[in-house]
């Protein structure tokens, strides 16, 4: 392969690459308004800016372009910077992700490492101690190069270190697999990045950067699609879905079914308005959350409609279904003094076994319904 023609190849992948994140931006901006989701679209306008300088650079280099010594020292400053307020983009999407309540403001302490390294960029304009460009596009590396991968490899280890803390933290089992898909994806393009380092002309940081945007934005956009946006919980159709599969399985005879329904919903609405009616919700699901912690991978749990919740859970006998029923009873006690609640949250709780006769998920939760019917009717 000729010089030309791999200069050609390198501006193709990077091309690519740039059409693939621009694509993706564009769907994340229309996509939620979540703030993993407005983190994500951060990340990727500083991707596009990396993959855009970092072209433009090889450009110039190749002489494709128009060279001037200026205008590559300038390239090569935002392309490094573009790649530390990548990681750090990167480090406040982890951020966001790995925590139940993501706090709205940016931590502005995070921002400190980029500003220290845009103010030694403008010295390096004059001292050349990152690097240095001659009049024969003759591009050379100074002593303190290495800095500019340590601003960015920095925010790489936090979010390292951010995600396997919360793996150790978090109890429920399902977040926890979620988590550790988080811690790794980072290490991919941190390998890439020091592929690169010694080996500059491959463009094998573009390409890892690029399959992992593409990898997350795929995981956000199911999560949108199977998620009930206001609780996170399991939305109905997913929710049948998984229900229709476990009736299907080798366990059929072991699948509870508990229909979960807010006691009062209406009157919480219709007292203390529905942004009050929400946190209701919200708070119940929390509540399901917890009981079923020590359940493990054995209950789905998700939002039927409306105030309505099921957990479909695996279980020898009735009576662990009854007893992560109480525990849902107990835990809506405890929640509703522990925030002071204007009002008492409470839920009735059907349950029914997936027997032989039951052909479809509807006969499963009819069934549930029913038994949470009866279980009304007798309080009245």
């Amino acid at each position: 392969m000729t010089v030309m023609q791999y200069e050609a190849l390198y501006l193709e992948i990077n091309l690519f690459c740039c059409i693939i994140v621009a694509v993706i931006m564009i769907r994340s901006n229309t996509a939620s308004q979540m703030k993993a989701q407005r983190v994500f679209l951060y990340s990727s306008i500083t991707v596009l800016l990396f993959f855009i300088t970092d072209t433009l650079c090889q450009l110039m280099l190749a002489g494709i372009i128009p060279y001037a010594a200026i205008s590559l020292l300038l390239l090569k400053s935002i392309y490094f910077l573009s790649s530390t307020l990548m990681c750090m983009s990167w480090f406040w999407y982890f951020d966001a992700l790995s925590r139940k309540e993501p706090s709205e403001k940016v931590p502005f302490h995070t921002l400190l490492l980029a500003i220290i390294q845009f103010i030694l960029n403008l010295f390096n304009f004059r001292y050349g101690f990152f690097f240095s460009a001659g009049a024969e596009r003759i591009y050379t590396r100074g002593p303190l190069f290495l800095l500019q991968y340590l601003f960015s490899y920095s925010f790489v280890v936090l979010a390292e270190v951010r995600s396997l803390k919360a793996v150790l933290k978090r109890k429920e089992y399902i977040d926890k697999d979620y988590l550790r898909m988080l811690a790794v994806f980072p290490i991919m393009p941190a390998a890439a990045g020091i592929i690169q380092y010694f080996y500059p002309f491959l463009p094998v940081a573009c390409c890892c950067i690029t399959l992992d945007m593409l990898m997350l934005y795929l995981d956000s956009m199911e999560d949108l699609i199977s998620l009930d946006s206001l609780t996170g919980l399991n939305n109905r159709k997913r929710l049948l879905n998984s229900i229709a599969d476990r009736m299907h399985g080798q366990s059929r005879s072991h699948q509870y079914l508990m229909m979960i329904d807010a006691d009062h919903f209406k009157a919480i609405n219709d007292t203390y308005g529905h942004l009050e009616g929400d946190n209701a919700l919200r708070t119940l699901a929390d509540v399901l959350r917890q009981a079923c912690i020590p359940l493990k991978k054995r209950a789905i749990i998700g939002r039927y409609g409306g105030d309505e919740f099921i957990i479909c859970m695996e279980a020898d006998t009735g009576s662990e279904a009854s007893e992560t029923a109480d525990s849902i009873h107990s835990l809506l006690n405890e929640t509703s003094a522990l925030h002071n609640l204007p009002y008492t949250l409470s839920a009735s709780i059907g349950i029914a076994r997936c027997t032989d006769d039951m052909k479809t998920v509807y006969d499963l939760i009819n069934a549930a319904d029913q038994k949470l019917y009866e279980k009304k009717k007798s309080r009245t």
